[in-house]
């Protein structure tokens, strides 16, 4: 699909499985294009004055959402796939929207400024339609340590649960819980796969009959080096 300089990540299928979305910074910043599956007819279908990430389109619409992480345009936008009508939906500090098999829903991870700590996140659910943020939001800690992981990075399983990104004992793994939109308060999530001793979960997809999961792991090396020279390394860099 792609071989060159720029940034591609983030694909998704459309829903006729003919098309590709993708962000790339081909353009400068990332933004979501498009191609056929065989590659051809490649085109940017974003604008956004920041950025465009994970794009996924909304099942039974000609429309996709993406999020953007940009300090002053924080969200998720829906827009068509012919990139007109490009609109704010939802409004805050976000990590990866995604949304449900159904279309009706779309899970929210981001971080939240009122929980201390690296990696503090939540997960909270959009209705795809208006915008509108149901009452059930998850809030957990973040971890005391640095990890690229993105905590509460979501994905759905059917319709009704979620699986997404989560920790316990210290250890991260993927966590799933029901998901009810009639409901004030989430469901209690469990661990469902991950929590390595030696490693830390990365990211993960579900398959689409929800029976298995791939996951990606990340491990953090420390080397201990010697440096030589150090007084006329100081003097250089003074």
């Amino acid at each position: 699909m792609t071989e060159d300089a720029a940034q591609d990540w983030d694909p998704a299928y459309t829903e006729d499985g003919e098309s590709i979305l993708w962000s790339s910074d081909r353009g400068g910043t990332l933004q979501v294009w498009t191609a056929r599956r065989d590659g051809s007819a490649t085109r940017q279908i974003s604008s956004h004055p920041s950025d465009a990430q994970n794009p996924g389109q909304l099942k039974g619409t000609d429309e996709f959402i993406y999020g953007s992480s940009g300090s002053r345009t924080w969200g998720v936008y829906r827009v068509s796939l012919d990139g007109s009508d490009d609109r704010l939906l939802y409004g805050g500090p976000i990590g990866v929207p995604y949304p449900s098999p159904d279309g009706r829903w779309i899970a929210v991870s981001g971080g939240n400024p009122s929980i201390r700590g690296l990696g503090s996140a939540h997960l909270v659910f959009v209705d795809a339609a208006t915008g509108e943020v149901l009452p059930n939001a998850f809030l957990f800690e973040g971890l005391d340590r640095v990890t690229s992981a993105a905590m509460g990075r979501p994905r759905w399983i059917g319709d009704r649960q979620v699986a997404f990104l989560g920790h316990t004992r210290g250890l991260i793994g993927v966590m799933s819980m029901a998901f009810d939109p009639t409901q004030s308060a989430p469901g209690q999530p469990r661990p469902l796969a991950g929590f390595p001793a030696a490693a830390n979960v990365e990211s993960f997809d579900i398959s689409p009959d929800g029976q298995r999961a791939v996951l990606s792991y990340e491990r953090q090396i420390a080397t201990v080096v010697i440096v030589d020279r150090l007084g006329a390394l100081k003097a250089a860099q003074e």
